[in-house]
């Protein structure tokens, strides 16, 4: 009996410091496609084939940039799959890394109408 309190303890302590160290050093949250995990990510993908109600991986990414942007936590960045996306940014209310992925061509709709090359 007092082998079996010391084991479960003793996996605890252990559950308790991995899930403390992962939390500190991961910083997109994996989950299943339905789940809200894109809300606290600090990576989120955004593509075209995407959707608005995927979590923003890059297995699942998003479609729209705007939706990136509601989505990420401050400081986070957002990458942006090839494309030319139709939609108006306007002033970004956190501090937020906004870029293409990888060497990708992404040009995104101004206010005036014209396109910016991202």
């Amino acid at each position: 009996m007092a082998l079996t309190f010391l084991v479960t303890l003793a996996l605890s302590f252990f559950v308790f410091f991995i899930n403390r160290y992962l939390s500190q050093t991961t910083y997109v949250r994996l989950s299943n496609k339905n789940s809200n995990a894109a809300e606290t990510s600090m990576v989120l993908y955004v593509s075209q084939s995407g959707s608005d109600t995927n979590i923003g991986t890059i297995t699942y990414p998003l479609q729209h940039i705007t939706t990136a942007i509601l989505k990420a936590s401050p400081g986070g960045l957002i990458f942006v799959r090839a494309g030319i996306y139709d939609e108006v940014i306007g002033v970004v209310p956190k501090q937020l890394t906004i870029q293409p992925f990888s060497n990708e061509e992404v040009w995104v709709s101004s206010q005036n109408g014209k396109l910016i090359k991202l």
